[in-house]
């Protein structure tokens, strides 16, 4: 077990406790601030709006200085508010940090970036978060009553420029997608900043924090930008990076979401240990109306959707915090891709490419788990269609292939509404994993990793199974208790070694039918 690890289990094993504490809202790993600087420790992090003197403060609520050789670290954070206002700039071709507003919409927000959709067909979408341009299940003073459909316009509705097609609000994820008109012009660039050149496959992970927040004055990994229709282009470090609480309130004082779960904390860079004077930006990171906004690192790698501010003290260095979801989240929930750029003012049209259309599954498809109103309809890429059809040539990987079909539609849902499944995919790297399938898919010489984060892919699969099996539906539970098991063989291998597998074990299969 690494260090961060321990950490983090230390973290997990005394969050219930620290949150029964009045005030706390929420509990995460990150540096130590003493002072206004940075220490160089890592610190298990407690949010409350306000310290208390020890006088004050019953034995049973006192936080101590450390848990299990662990410092601890109270940040007076006051909560996090989703917000909205409105703004005037017009930006064509269309690119990231401008405003967007959603038909039926009481006020505006930022659409971070442009991307396009993973199913059939694809089309050119603009990212916001969910309660900038949807309704549903987050009904807020951004969008009450913006529905799939609804126009979107840039930087208003008197300039529309598409509908909104999907939005989902859980644990993971604020994020919604609305369709851009064919023919209009658009750039993979964020205003003021520049070009989007990559977006970070998985989350980041405790590692990389820890190695980050031991170094006084951070590098520049450790530093994100973002650029929002109220503040700009600001700039903070990564406070946190599996930050777990709630809840998230409307700016009226109303509950937007009770709960969140391994968000990314962002702190103003206002702190004497940090580097000086920053290359963008200043304090605070985020105000009312950035909501939406795409956060990159300095090498212009995307790694986060940024949705809740702190808004009130502002008095306090930590004024202006953000809090944020992991973008490989927002591409894996939404069937996206966010669009990237080698160089400046690569002008692009948007348009809708439908695929090939694939042959229907021979066996029918049972009734998959009732699909949340605002959860995004699965959809296979067209790697994973054309591979299927291909394994469907192999007898023996034609059960697989069906066992996908069958179950696939149940698995997304649980992983994307089931607070419990979907924090057993990410410790278990499964976002790591299906970067990985999908990547093995385009590049027949990569192979499945043996390891993820330094743990056997069987031992992450079979935790993943167990939990899958606990909460899916009967089916689910048999096949996977059935199979599941078996797949963990294919660790450490290409997809023409797992091909090649198949059919040998089709070719064995056949031979004791024959002596039979």
């Amino acid at each position: 077990m690494t260090e961060s690890q321990r950490i983090l289990s230390v973290k997990e094993a005394v969050e219930r406790e620290l949150r029964k504490i009045p005030g706390v809202h929420a509990v995460g790993i990150g540096p130590k601030i003493t002072n206004g600087k940075l220490t160089g420790e890592i610190a298990i992090q407690v949010l409350l709006p306000k310290k208390k003197p020890l006088a004050q403060i019953p034995p049973e609520y006192i936080v101590p200085a450390e848990i299990e050789g662990i410092k601890t670290d109270i940040l007076e954070i006051p909560g996090f508010v989703a917000s909205t206002l409105p703004d005037t700039s017009t930006y064509r071709p269309l690119k990231g940090g401008s405003q967007v507003r959603a038909g039926g919409g009481l006020g505006s927000g930022t659409m971070a970036c442009l991307a396009k959709t993973t199913g059939d067909p694809i089309q050119v979408v603009a990212l916001s978060n969910h309660h900038v341009l949807f309704s549903g299940t987050a009904k807020g003073p951004s969008c009450w009553g913006c529905t799939a459909g609804s126009d979107v316009g840039q930087p208003t509705l008197s300039d529309v420029i598409g509908t909104n097609l999907r939005g989902i609000v859980n644990e993971q994820i604020d994020a919604a997608i609305a369709v851009v008109n064919d023919g209009v012009q658009y750039l993979a660039e964020i205003q003021d900043f520049g070009l989007i050149s990559s977006v970070r496959s998985t989350p980041i992970t405790q590692d990389d924090l820890l190695n980050l927040a031991m170094q006084t004055p951070p590098n520049n990994k450790f530093w994100v930008n973002k650029r929002g229709r109220t503040t700009g282009l600001t700039r903070g470090w990564l406070g946190s990076a599996q930050l777990t609480g709630g809840p998230v309130h409307w700016p009226d004082g109303s509950i937007q979401r009770e709960h969140y779960v391994n968000q990314i904390l962002i702190l103003p860079q206002a702190f004497t240990g940090a580097p000086t004077p920053p290359p963008a930006g200043s304090h605070p990171v985020v105000e009312s109306g950035d909501s939406g906004s795409l956060v990159l690192d300095d090498n212009h790698q995307a790694v986060a959707l940024l949705y809740g501010d702190v808004t009130s003290d502002s008095t306090s260095p930590l004024f202006g915090s953000a809090l944020a979801c992991h973008i490989s989240d927002v591409q894996t929930q939404l069937g996206i891709v966010i669009e990237t750029a080698t160089a400046l003012n690569q002008v692009r049209t948007a348009a809708t490419v439908h695929a090939p259309h694939a042959s229907p599954s021979p066996s029918p498809s049972p009734s998959p788990a009732p699909v949340h109103p605002a959860a995004a309809v699965f959809r296979p890429p067209p790697a994973v269609v054309q591979v299927e059809k291909e394994i469907r040539e192999i007898p023996e990987g034609r059960i697989y292939a069906d066992l996908l079909r069958k179950h696939a539609p149940e698995i997304h849902y649980l992983v994307n509404h089931h607070r419990r499944v979907a924090t057993v995919w990410h410790r278990c790297g499964g976002p790591k994993v299906l970067q990985s399938c999908l990547r093995m898919l385009e590049d027949r010489s990569h192979a499945l990793p043996a390891k993820v984060d330094g743990v056997p892919l069987q031992a992450c699969m079979d935790r993943f199974s167990a939990i899958l099996q606990r909460y899916g539906s009967s089916k689910l539970a048999a096949d996977l208790g059935k199979f599941g098991p078996r797949l963990a063989r294919f660790a450490g291998m290409t997809y023409l070694q797992i091909k090649e597998t198949l059919c040998a074990e089709t070719a064995q299969c056949e031979a004791s039918t024959s002596a039979l």
